[in-house]
């Protein structure tokens, strides 16, 4: 299955998965970018905490640090910081790569579709309309694709921090274990509510590029029968509606990361 075959109510998963089928080479090596960013980060600390404990805490301890100790610091934590920058970098191009590749594909395949529809049909449906969902609800499908390399790099480093947690402490791993739910309820809280919302906003963004449309091509006609004001208004209304959108968003977004922020790091 490709971005072509998806239904126009596909789930996400199903979404995420048709692209990364689809741009599988470039999905790939963000994957592996992800993984090891989430192996690196838990190591990171692991690293440090070996540094602490066998070279600083016994320089101290004497009031001795020499050359070898110094060096063991560098390579060791250098090393770690260094790989782990490498992975951030490598997920990043390739997730990058591989989204703007399908807005891309997308895109050629919406306007293909276009031009093989009937006159009639596209009389009934304004030019500005048409350029929305070839533009922003394109961009608006594959979205999916900016964070889900990370998301998967994080699912990696929270199974490798759990076990990592137990091995230091049961109890410290059962109190991750409590928190851990309460921020799977408070993203599919967030996910559900966004969604309804960014359709509304999509909405509200084709409207205002339809009116905006119309109104340019249709611009000597609105100067010979005296409807500018009107125009103006109409277009006014629709940049209201999506302004509306757009703060509601905000609104979520604004109310979601204090709540994610409260939870016990």
């Amino acid at each position: 299955m490709t971005s072509a075959d998806l239904a126009p109510d596909a789930s996400p998963v199903r979404v995420a998965a048709a692209g990364a089928r689809e741009q599988w080479r470039a999905f790939a090596p963000a994957v592996i970018g992800a993984t090891a960013y989430g192996i690196l980060t838990v190591l990171t600390a692991r690293v440090i905490g070996h540094l602490v404990a066998d070279v600083v805490t016994p320089a101290v301890r004497d009031r001795h640090l020499d050359g070898a100790m110094v060096w063991q610091i560098v390579w060791q934590l250098g090393g770690v910081v260094a790989l782990n920058a490498a992975a951030v970098i490598l997920r990043r191009i390739a997730a990058g790569v591989a989204y703007n590749n399908l807005i891309a594909s997308t895109r050629r395949q919406v306007t293909r579709a276009y031009q093989l529809l009937p006159m009639r049909w596209h009389l009934a449906h304004p030019s500005g309309q048409l350029l929305s969902h070839a533009n922003s609800d394109v961009e608006a499908i594959w979205n999916i694709f900016q964070p889900l390399p990370m998301a998967l790099g994080v699912a990696v480093m929270l199974a490798f921090g759990f076990v990592s947690i137990f091995l230091v402490d049961v109890w410290l791993g059962v109190v991750a274990l409590v928190v851990f739910p309460l921020l799977i309820v408070i993203n599919y809280w967030f996910q559900v509510v966004m969604r309804a919302r960014v359709e509304a906003s999509q909405a509200a963004r084709a409207r205002v590029s339809a009116v905006a449309d119309e109104s340019f091509d249709g611009a000597l006609v609105v100067k010979a029968l005296g409807r500018a004001d009107a125009e103006v208004s109409r277009f006014g209304d629709a940049a209201g509606e999506l302004r509306d959108a757009n703060v509601r968003l905000g609104r979520t977004e604004g109310i979601f990361d204090p709540m994610t922020n409260a939870l016990p790091t």
